[in-house]
């Protein structure tokens, strides 16, 4: 750890081999976190360091940068370790951070081409932008897209949800604005990454959450969401998000301790029953979803 640190904190990252090398130290780092997450009392320092460090780091670096994604994916191993009263105020920072990224524009553009216009240059590489022309019949478009916000966004919702799932019962708090973020992803048609960690905060959510009651506000904030998605997924032959909305709607309802009236949770011919009625118990754990 003393030369890892000393490595972060001594390199400056201006030429393009300094800011791989930076990368690969945090990579490390965070290695090293994921190794130490039972002796976290005697790596406390370095945890509250190195943590408040990557974080300011995020204030300063483009995004375009590689040091973020390995800070991005580090925070997954530091939010496993360190005691949540140490990491709450690291963490608010962070969460804004990831929802910018989270929410960021991809910058998807459709435009008319001839089939030998495009021609990949040093310039598409160096701004994140890569354009491909595709032929339709007489007709060709050139499609772009900033694959820096992509890959970043991907990145960013799944160390989220992952970060979630490790805070457990400490990420209560930030079910509402969590699941706000993901409400509009359910039906990115750009990643089935993203669509699916999307589909997982119901169940992230409810996992956070220690009492039926909050659980069930949960269920109620996203669930006809969910169903909205899966008719999508329907039109647009989303076969495995489909099975993927099933399978943690069924694992959310089973996160719940008592019976839970399930009544009333219907949009446009949705419908969800118990058996033969139309509400849950734990003693019976299947479900089924009429479509």
């Amino acid at each position: 750890m003393p030369g890892v640190k000393k490595l972060f904190f001594g390199l400056d990252a201006k030429t393009e081999k300094q800011k791989q090398l930076k990368t690969n130290c945090i990579n490390t780092i965070g290695y090293l976190f994921s190794g130490i997450r039972k002796q976290y009392q005697e790596y406390k320092n370095d945890y509250k360091e190195l943590s408040e460090a990557f974080v300011n780091s995020l204030e300063k670096l483009p995004e375009e940068d590689p040091q973020i994604i390995a800070i991005v994916e580090a925070f997954i191993s530091i939010s496993l370790g360190m005691d949540f009263s140490d990491f709450e105020q690291i963490f608010q920072k962070l969460f804004s951070f990831l929802a910018k990224y989270i929410s960021a524009d991809i910058g998807l553009t459709l435009k008319d081409a001839d089939v030998d216009e495009y021609i990949p240059d040093e310039k598409d590489n160096k701004d994140g932008v890569v354009s491909v022309v595709f032929n339709f019949g007489v007709k060709s478009k050139k499609i772009s897209v900033n694959t820096f916000a992509l890959q970043l966004k991907i990145v960013s919702i799944e160390a989220l949800n992952e970060i979630a799932l490790n805070l457990g019962e400490s990420f209560k708090n930030y079910t509402g604005k969590y699941l706000e973020l993901n409400k509009n992803l359910l039906t990115f048609a750009y990643s089935r990454k993203i669509r699916k960690t999307a589909i997982k905060s119901i169940y992230t959510c409810i996992n956070a959450c220690p009492k039926d009651k909050e659980r069930k506000k949960v269920f109620e904030t996203i669930i006809n969401d969910l169903l909205n998605s899966l008719k999508f997924d329907i039109d647009a032959k989303f076969f495995k998000d489909m099975k993927c909305i099933i399978k943690y709607i069924g694992k959310s309802i089973n996160l719940f301790e008592e019976k839970v009236d399930f009544c009333g949770y219907n949009r446009k011919n949705f419908w969800i029953f118990k058996g033969c009625c139309n509400c849950y118990t734990k003693k019976n754990n299947r479900y089924i979803l009429f479509i």
